[in-house]
């Protein structure tokens, strides 16, 4: 699953945020169903892992199981209906979030980025040689 850091505005409160790390996109949905559509930000992609849907389905229920709406329904349920076999969202992009990537994400294509491969480094000369030496000194070998 890919994970992702974010900034939650909790109760949708701007001056009430929290920012947390290695989240999923599935506890995405859950975040914003919790606390208002906008207001899981500032969406970057760090990486991810080989997580099993239902180990995560687990560790959701297990933080955000007792979350319920202004009806007294369960938030996880209604935002994951069915049976507990359902597959979860594996990427930001199964969820609609346009992803940022931090720096430190290299192996993922970046925007703009059509190869997918690091740029190559720009090509240095040695100092002194003669392509490089002062026009009225002479090269040193």
């Amino acid at each position: 699953m890919q994970l992702a850091k974010c900034t939650v505005k909790l109760g949708g409160d701007l001056k009430n945020t929290v920012i947390k790390y290695n989240v999923t996109p599935a506890e995405i949905l859950l975040l914003k169903a919790i606390h208002g559509d906008d207001a899981v930000v500032g969406v970057e992609a760090t990486g991810g892992d080989k997580r099993e849907h239902a180990a995560e389905r687990a560790r959701l229920l297990a933080n955000y199981g007792r979350a319920k709406d202004s009806q007294d329904q369960s938030i996880f349920d209604r935002v994951f209906p069915g049976a507990t076999s359902l597959r979860l969202p594996v990427a930001l992009s199964d969820i609609g979030i346009p992803v940022a990537y931090t720096e430190s994400d290299e192996s993922a294509d970046k925007p703009g980025d059509t190869t997918g491969k690091p740029a190559a480094p720009a090509p240095t000369a040695p100092a002194n040689t003669p392509s490089n030496a002062p026009a009225n000194s002479p090269a040193k070998h």
